[in-house]
């Protein structure tokens, strides 16, 4: 799948790669003589079709980053590693580069993949913000539990048809009609996450995922808000792949951000950015420095 071509990188001629492996998803970006980049993913526990994947790429023009990326040194001898927070900070910039939105600095990027990072990005620099033990890690595990669903295209199927109060304690199940009156809150807001699951009432597992989603959305919010709000910063991009076809878990990232008075937008692509980042960290260290 083809979405971007980076076109303002001077490429020699050679096909080129990178190569962001994470716990659970290994993110590949490609780039052709012409220019032309191509994206995939495959899980993380088949790295070993990676060198047929790459065949025709020569191994020091591959850049590696993410927790498992060490395993691939060994495949590809000659390729570059880079921390992932300076491969996730470049190829957002590549992407912004090329993306018909515009998003100014400074602003936080969220990263939900198995867990979830907060990147504060300024015009020259970057810095890790922080984090949360939440994230697709989280979805996949208790989902499988909770649901008995193991597939994350499923999984997100499955709670897109769900209804969060079932399964959730809202601040109308503890204050009725007073809700906003005494307390200041809209009835709607989560007073405890899953909270029903334990009464004597048959949940369905449809309701179960989209709590699901609640739980890890509301969190993941509400601590890269705070972040966010300690930084001074009025806008998060979310990116990761565990947002993907995933509009209950988007839904509510976008709503709780927003009600906190921060600006939040999903990064299309975003979940390359790791991949695109170690291929152009990779290549700029063969180029010869500029002149002039």
């Amino acid at each position: 799948m083809t979405k971007y071509t980076d076109d303002n990188v001077s490429e020699d001629g050679h096909n080129t790669a990178g190569i962001d492996v994470g716990s659970t998803l290994t993110k590949i970006a490609t780039t052709d003589e012409s220019g032309k980049s191509t994206y995939q993913y495959i899980y993380s526990n088949f790295l070993g079709n990676l060198d047929k994947i790459l065949e025709n790429i020569p191994p020091d023009r591959i850049g590696l980053t993410g927790a498992g990326a060490h395993h691939l040194k060994k495949m590809f001898p000659g390729s570059s590693y880079s921390d992932e927070f300076k491969a996730w900070s470049r190829g957002y910039r590549e992407i912004r580069a090329s993306s018909k939105t515009a998003f100014p600095f400074p602003l936080l990027l969220a990263v939900v993949g198995t867990g979830t990072s907060f990147i504060h990005l300024q015009s020259h620099s970057f810095g890790r913000a922080g984090g949360t033990a939440l994230g697709g890690g989280t979805l996949m595990g208790l989902g499988k539990a909770l649901t008995g669903v193991g597939e994350f295209n499923s999984l997100a199927t499955l709670a897109s048809k769900g209804s969060r109060e079932n399964v959730d304690l809202q601040i109308r199940d503890i204050y009725g009609d007073r809700g906003i009156a005494e307390i200041g809150l809209p009835k709607s807001v989560t007073a405890s996450n899953l909270a029903k699951l334990g009464s004597q009432k048959p949940i369905k597992n449809e309701d179960c995922a989209r709590g699901l989603m609640g739980l890890i959305g509301e969190n993941v919010a509400l601590i890269g808000c705070h972040l966010a709000h300690s930084k001074g910063l009025e806008r998060i991009l979310y990116a990761g792949s565990t947002l993907n076809n995933n509009t209950s878990l988007v839904e509510v990232l976008l709503r709780v951000s927003e009600a906190t008075g921060i600006r939040a937008e999903i990064l299309e692509g975003g979940e390359y950015s790791g991949a695109i980042g170690a291929r152009l960290l990779a290549l700029e260290k063969l180029l010869p420095p500029p002149t002039g």
